[in-house]
């Protein structure tokens, strides 16, 4: 696999990640409260 092919590929999944996060950002805070989502979010950003 070319190192161009490589980089194509990790564009996409980066992509398609980063397009996911929207809805589903929408629905976690259709079931909890904004600052329990930033809380969520950071926690997890800390552990990764």
């Amino acid at each position: 696999m070319s190192k161009q092919l490589k980089a194509d590929i990790s564009l996409l999944v980066i992509s398609m990640i980063w397009g996911a996060g929207m809805p589903v950002m929408s629905l976690a805070l259709q079931h909890i409260g904004p600052y329990s989502f930033m809380l969520t979010t950071y926690a997890i950003a800390t552990i990764i």
